[in-house]
């Protein structure tokens, strides 16, 4: 499938947030969107990077409960 069908079918808005962002934060956006990542951009325009499903498990893993005090920006 070609960028623009899977736009046409997901449509145009992409969620973002910023980089100073609570993770309990961004998993709360990622479950009640049901969606997968998360674009990280500090100006709403700019991509600085992402976070995923799969960068929270990692997280999880390596961090334990201390990851949930984290900022997306130090996750992306």
């Amino acid at each position: 499938m070609e960028v623009a069908g899977i736009l046409k079918a997901k449509g145009p808005t992409v969620e973002t947030i910023g980089p100073d962002t609570d993770i309990r934060l961004v998993l709360h956006k990622l479950a009640t969107l049901g969606i997968g990542s998360l674009v990280v951009s500090t100006d709403g325009r700019r991509i600085d990077g992402m976070v995923s499903e799969r960068d929270v498990v990692a997280g999880l893993n390596r961090h334990g409960q201390q990851f949930l005090d984290m900022r997306a920006g130090e996750v992306m």
